[in-house]
């Protein structure tokens, strides 16, 4: 059993939001016409590989949106006025929505995990808090009856150069 390399996800909870920030998905032709690079009334953005511009309406947030201290949650509130203020300013053709805090989660996405009742006898989701491991490990089966062309096994198998 192997951890995929993109843990999954998970909401907290209770919802937490990045403070200030909301996720702008533009539609096409809000796309092409630039309505957020150019627009001087959004203090801070930035452009996500799938489109999505994350925006802030907070004057001290354009170093936090590349910095690395991590953002200032705040809970989730449904009133707050934040997007309707956003889609004023940059017009229609896009969704707005608070920029939720997710967490991973470090519990494998294999669908056999339930039956591997070891799995928590030896306490393993405890040992993957610490590390879910890295490519440099390197691990040892002493077994005659190991399935090579397994999918969990098949891209990982090490073979003896020599």
């Amino acid at each position: 059993m192997l951890l995929s390399g993109l843990a999954a996800l998970q909401s907290a909870n209770a919802q937490e939001v990045v403070k200030d920030e909301y996720i702008l998905t533009p539609s096409r032709a809000a796309a092409r016409s630039g309505a957020i690079k150019n627009n001087s009334r959004i203090n801070a953005k930035k452009y996500l590989s799938d489109g999505k511009v994350v925006v802030s309406t907070s004057p001290r947030s354009a170093a936090r949106l590349d910095s690395t201290d991590g953002p200032q949650s705040a809970p989730f509130n449904p009133l707050d006025k934040g997007c309707e203020e956003l889609l004023k300013i940059v017009g229609s053709g896009y969704d707005c929505e608070p920029n939720y805090i997710v967490h991973a989660s470090k519990l494998p996405n294999d669908s056999n995990y339930s039956r591997l009742w070891g799995m928590n006898a030896i306490k393993a989701p405890n040992a993957w808090d610490v590390s879910t491991g890295s490519a440099q490990v390197v691990v040892a089966v002493i077994d005659t009856g190991v399935d090579y062309r397994h999918s969990d096994l098949a891209d990982n198998m090490w073979q003896n150069p020599g």
